[in-house]
């Protein structure tokens, strides 16, 4: 029987601590873009935690708190690149998005980032 905290194949544990790919949204649409979350297990100069990303066109940061299975995104910080349109859109949609998560939760090598409007899901990358 395989142990629920390692996924075949993985060194990595189910924990939020991780590198992360969004593979689609609750309404199953497909995500045109590599969009890269990862938390990081370490804490800023502030104490806050810290996660990381590239979105659709630029790259971001932020920090997060998080309680059982619970957790909040705030301070979110986006480098300016320029990008097409479509690109753009999305970004802006993925960010807003981001910010809105209240609650997550991680098995199986997916972790899934919702709120009681929206659900976004990740699969485990290298």
């Amino acid at each position: 029987m395989p142990d629920d905290n390692k996924t075949a194949g993985l060194s990595v544990p189910n924990s939020l601590h991780a590198k992360w790919q969004l593979v689609e949204y609750e309404t199953n649409e497909k995500i045109p873009y590599q969009i890269v979350l990862e938390f990081k297990n370490e804490k800023n100069e502030k104490g806050n935690w810290t996660l990381s990303g590239k979105s659709s066109v630029n790259f971001y940061q932020a920090d997060y708190d998080f309680t059982g299975q619970k957790i909040k995104i705030s301070n979110l910080i986006v480098t300016e690149i320029a990008g097409n349109l479509a690109a753009t859109t999305f970004e802006e949609k993925y960010l807003d998005r981001l910010l809105q998560v209240s609650d997550f939760s991680v098995k199986n090598a997916t972790l899934n980032l919702s709120s009681s409007k929206q659900k976004m899901i990740f699969k485990l990358t290298n």
